[in-house]
């Protein structure tokens, strides 16, 4: 083989290494071997990011399940209490004809008796303490609930545009774009469902006394 088919042969092997050098997968190929798996190692970094929001996404949607849960017993609470107080019987009145007129009774419950000294019928005589501590007690307790679940509302609404804000902010331009992408899609739609429930939860919420 003479110097004229070398150069031949050599010329031939330049061109289609140039050739091959103009596919990405070659270049990627080459560099692997000349500086390990950047691009992969990078990708690998951002999937694990996505994964850590992906279950927060899915750590908060099971918080808004038992948020709903808990307004639901609420809101059930309240239209009891409602319904009890609306249906309460009033007291009948005191058929004995010689208790004084209601305008009378007015007149002289300062005093709580009438001229004759005979005592006046008033509210007080039908009070039960033991019933309006428990309906005091009851109306601090709902009070109490709601005002947690409205908190604890407000606090997965920041931490899901925190999350919103991480997610947008992870590239998909990598070597493993598409990959990325698709990973993130998965993410930003289980957050998406996530704000629609709590905007749901807390006009409900809003609605509360």
């Amino acid at each position: 083989m003479n110097k004229s088919q070398f150069a031949w042969i050599g010329s031939v092997a330049a061109i289609g290494v140039l050739a091959l050098f103009r596919l990405r997968p070659f270049r990627r190929w080459l560099s692997i071997i000349w500086e390990g798996d950047v691009e992969g190692f990078a990708m690998q970094q951002e999937l694990k990011k996505i994964d850590v929001i992906k279950k927060c996404a899915q750590s908060c949607a099971l918080t808004l399940k038992s948020l709903n849960r808990q307004l639901t017993q609420l809101e059930k609470d309240f239209n009891e209490k409602k319904d009890a107080q609306i249906t309460m019987p009033n007291k009948p009145a005191n058929p004995d004809s010689s208790e004084p007129p209601a305008h009378a009774a007015a007149a002289s419950s300062y005093y709580h008796f009438d001229s004759n000294g005979k005592k006046l019928k008033s509210k007080w005589d039908s009070y039960n303490v033991d019933d309006e501590l428990r309906r005091l007690d009851g109306d601090d307790d709902l009070g109490e609930k709601t005002a947690r679940i409205k908190r604890e509302l407000r606090q997965l609404h920041e931490e899901l545009w925190h999350q919103q804000e991480y997610v947008d902010s992870i590239q998909g331009g990598l070597g493993g774009g598409d990959i990325i992408r698709s990973h993130r899609k998965v993410a930003v739609g289980t957050i998406t469902a996530n704000m629609k429930i709590l905007d749901d939860l807390n006009q409900r919420a809003s609605s509360l006394p």
